[in-house]
C-alpha cells in the first residue's frame, strides 16, 4: 500500500493515512484529500480504536459506490436505454419502462441506476476495506448514530441494557444499547409483502439475510429471487431500518408490531391526558 499515489508540482494524491500529519490540509490541489473526520468512512470507529495495517497505516483509500450495484437494475436499464443515442430515444425508453413497471417503479429504477453508477473516495480501516459492496453498505448503515429511543418499545437509552456477547446482533453492537435491523414497513398481510416476510422477517444479522437469499433462490430461482429481493430492500422498499433494544430485537414481525402499536397508543394517551 502506498502512502502517496503522487506528490509534486502543487498536486497531492494520498493513498493512505498513517498519522495526524496526513489528516492536515495540504497546500495546492488535493485530488484525494484526507478524510474530514479521524475515523473510518464505513464503521465510523476513530483511529484510536483501530488496529493498523501491517505497514502501520490506519486508513486506506478506496472507491465506493453510493449504492451497491444491482445486476437486475443493470439488465432492466440496458434493456430500455442500452441503444439510446438521442434524447428522443431516452424519452421513448422512459415511456416503455413506465408501461412495463408503472411510473413509480420506473422512476425508482432510473434513480437507482444513476446513483449506483456514482462513486466517491472512501477512507477505511483494515476491517472494512476488504468488504464487498453489500457488506460495506450494511455496515455503513449500522454505523449511523442511533436515535435516543428504541423504535419498538419507545424506551429511552437510559432505561436500556447494553448488548453483550451472545445476543443475536453483529459483534460491533456489543456494549451498545440499540442495534439496527430491517423490519417490514407495515404489517404484512398479503401478496409479496407477506411472502418476503416469510423469508426475511426474522433476519437480524447479515448472515441471516444471506441465508434468506439462498432459500429464496432455491424456491424461486436466481432471477426471480433477485427481483423480489432488490425491490423489497432497494427499489420500492417494504423493509425499513429500525433501531431496537435487546428486549425487542429478536421479536418476530407480529410481536414487533403488537408491541410498537401498544407503545404508540400509550404515548398518544399520555400526551392527550
Amino acid at each position: 500500500m502506498q502512502k502517496s499515489l503522487f506528490e509534486g508540482n502543487g498536486v497531492t494524491s494520498l493513498g493512505s493515512i498513517d498519522g495526524e500529519k496526513d489528516l492536515e490540509p495540504r497546500d495546492g490541489i488535493n485530488t484525494t484529500p484526507p478524510p474530514d473526520e479521524d475515523c473510518c468512512s464505513c464503521c465510523k470507529r476513530p483511529r484510536s480504536e483501530l488496529t493498523p495495517f501491517v505497514e502501520g497505516i490506519f486508513f486506506g483509500k478506496t472507491s465506493r459506490g453510493i449504492l451497491p450495484r444491482s445486476r437486475l437494475v443493470q439488465r432492466i436499464y440496458g434493456e430500455f436505454f442500452g441503444k439510446c443515442l438521442t434524447e428522443k430515444d431516452v424519452q421513448e425508453g422512459k415511456g416503455k419502462l413506465a408501461q412495463k413497471y408503472g411510473e413509480k417503479k420506473a422512476e425508482q429504477i432510473i434513480n437507482y441506476a444513476d446513483f449506483s453508477g456514482c462513486s466517491n473516495s472512501s477512507w477505511e480501516c483494515r476491517d472494512c476495506i476488504c468488504l464487498d459492496e453489500y457488506d460495506f453498505f450494511w455496515r455503513r448503515l449500522d454505523s449511523k448514530a442511533p436515535p435516543e429511543r428504541c423504535n419498538c418499545c419507545g424506551r429511552h437509552l437510559g432505561e436500556l441494557k447494553p448488548f453483550t456477547e451472545g445476543d443475536p446482533v453483529m459483534d460491533y453492537f456489543n456494549g451498545k444499547k440499540l442495534a439496527r435491523r430491517n423490519r417490514p414497513d407495515a404489517p404484512p398481510t398479503e401478496g409479496v409483502n407477506k411472502m418476503m416476510d416469510t423469508f426475511f422477517g426474522n433476519c437480524i444479522t447479515n448472515e441471516d439475510n444471506n441465508e434468506a437469499i439462498e432459500k429464496l433462490i432455491q424456491k424461486y430461482g436466481d432471477e426471480e429471487a433477485e427481483k423480489l429481493w432488490t425491490f423489497a430492500f432497494f427499489l420500492d422498499p417494504i423493509f425499513k431500518s429500525t433501531w431496537e433494544c435487546k428486549d425487542c430485537i429478536a421479536l418476530d414481525t407480529a410481536q414487533y408490531f403488537e408491541k410498537k402499536m401498544a407503545q404508540e397508543s400509550d404515548s398518544a394517551h399520555d400526551s392527550s391526558g
